[in-house]
């Protein structure tokens, strides 16, 4: 029996290899007990305190880590025995491609459910999702890159000049594509910094409308004539922006202007006749309301209020009622709003001259 375990095969006794099969059968045995009171706990735990933290702990733990534990005790057995040069190397080169690919997985997971909780914290609403998931997507294409640069270098590829030449394809690349690559990046800063949501009301320069549609390349805008605005990312993240979402209140001003024929007298009494109206509209705030100067062919009155609300229906009804008043009171107190006017002049018998006198409405 002794003669049978000093025979060699492949270079190593029956003795090497009965040592190999017992130290991978301990090493697997003692990962085993582990990684079942391990685990147990964890699920005790999990069920207890029902943390999606522990969820995911518990969950990659179970599919990554313990067989991550059953390669590494595979390697370090592997040691007992005398191997040839190539196949030492061929071992090794499985062994960490193995791994690499547990340990980018689960990285990567880990990675992408703690950015989708901070985002959900961030942003919650519903039309954010899909920059949630370019983001995602993202952050394991870098892990897996990072990942596989490890693995090369692991296994005894030169990374520096593959990185070189990845880099000089990439500015040719990025040359070629730049518009492209700028939509893009500006997509991510609106899924980021959320300058407007879909459903907003914005202007954008001399255009306006509803966001319908936040895309990769372009963002869709519904003016308020029935047309769709395809405006490129860029371009918003460029311009000035107005958006009306989180107006809560609104500063109207506007204009009265009265007949040169209205007396001193009833010129003092109008402020106290507009403060009046204001009292009877329970939604506006009257600010102020002053004679503010001759004008060309009218006695002008300025009228500053504001509107608790955003909504643009709301203003209009306000104003509308607030208008209607106006032009009843004055109608009682005959006070003349001024228009434009045509006057003729005679300066001698049979000689006229015509002078326009420009009004405000």
């Amino acid at each position: 029996m002794p003669d049978f375990f000093e025979k060699v095969f492949f270079g190593n006794t029956v003795a090497r290899y009965a040592v190999f099969l017992g130290v991978l059968l301990l090493s697997w045995i003692v990962i085993r007990v582990i990684s079942k009171f391990v685990l147990k706990k964890l699920s005790m735990r999990k069920e207890q305190k029902e943390s999606s933290a522990l969820t995911i702990i518990y969950d990659s733990s179970r599919k990554y880590l313990v067989p991550l534990s059953y390669v590494v005790a595979l390697y370090f057995s592997l040691q007992v025995l005398t191997l040839s040069a190539k196949t030492v190397i061929n071992v090794r080169h499985g062994i960490v491609a193995v791994i690499t690919i547990i340990l980018a997985v689960f990285f990567s997971g880990v990675a992408v459910y703690v950015f989708r909780k901070y985002w959900e914290i961030k942003h919650p609403e519903p039309q954010s999702n899909m920059a949630a998931r370019w983001i995602s997507g993202a952050i394991k294409i870098l892990i897996w890159a990072v990942a596989i640069l490890l693995f090369l270098d692991n296994i005894g590829v030169r990374i520096t000049a593959l990185a070189a030449g990845l880099g000089v394809s990439g500015i040719a690349i990025a040359f070629a594509a730049q518009s492209i690559l700028a939509d893009i990046f500006c997509y991510f800063s609106i899924a980021i910094d959320r300058p407007f949501d879909i459903g907003d009301f914005i202007i954008v320069g001399a255009q306006s409308g509803n966001v319908e549609h936040i895309g990769i390349k372009t963002t869709r805008v519904r003016s308020l004539s029935g047309e769709e605005l395809v405006f490129s990312n860029v371009d918003l993240t460029s311009s000035r922006i107005q958006n009306f979402k989180t107006m809560t209140r609104r500063r109207i001003v506007f204009r009265l202007a009265v007949t040169y024929d209205t007396s001193a007298n009833t010129l003092k009494e109008i402020p106290d006749l507009i403060r009046d109206i204001f009292a009877e509209v329970a939604q506006a705030e009257l600010a102020r309301v002053h004679f503010v100067g001759f004008g060309v062919s009218s006695l002008d009155f300025e009228i500053v209020y504001f509107v608790p609300s955003g909504d643009f229906d709301v203003y209009l009804d306000l104003h509308q009622k607030i208008s209607l008043l106006i032009k009843e009171r004055f109608d009682q107190k005959e006070i003349s709003f001024a228009f434009p006017t045509q006057t003729v002049r005679v300066v001698a018998a049979g000689v006229a001259t015509t002078g326009i006198e420009e009004q405000a409405p």
